[in-house]
């Protein structure tokens, strides 16, 4: 019986160890709203001030769902950095490296809208925003 303790212990200490030091090198989110705002709007929108909340931070996969080119060590950045959601033209709205796509790509679980539309499929009690006017304002 010791036999079997023993590694269970130590495997169960390790185990513990590594999730203790991963939940700490996590960064933390901002306490105060992200405005976001799309580019060369024309000011047609109002910003969109959006809360880290604990639904969102609980979010399987943490902080990669929505971020998902971070690594896990650098600085976490917005999503019109090179290489992401940098294309903010409008011709190419729907393509995944456009800056609309990183919110509204319906198929995309990373994505605001994709996300929501898959949390409502799965639960129809679903708070969070559901239509354009929920998350967008005229100014």
């Amino acid at each position: 019986m010791r036999r079997i303790i023993v590694p269970v212990f130590v495997l169960t200490a390790l185990f513990c160890l590594l999730a203790a030091s991963a939940a700490l090198a996590a960064p933390e989110a901002p306490k105060d709203p992200v405005e976001m705002k799309y580019p060369d709007d024309g000011n047609k929108y109002a910003p969109i001030m959006f809360m880290h909340t604990d639904k969102h931070l609980g979010v399987a996969g943490g902080c990669a769902t929505c971020h998902h080119k971070w690594d896990g060590k650098a600085e976490i950045t917005g999503c019109r950095v090179e290489g992401c959601h940098s294309d903010t033209s409008r011709e190419m709205k729907r393509e995944p490296t456009s800056y609309d796509s990183a919110f509204h790509s319906k198929d995309a679980k990373m994505s605001c809208v994709g996300c929501h539309t898959a949390n409502l499929k799965d639960n129809p009690d679903f708070k969070g925003p559901k239509k354009c006017n929920d998350c967008h304002s005229k100014k």
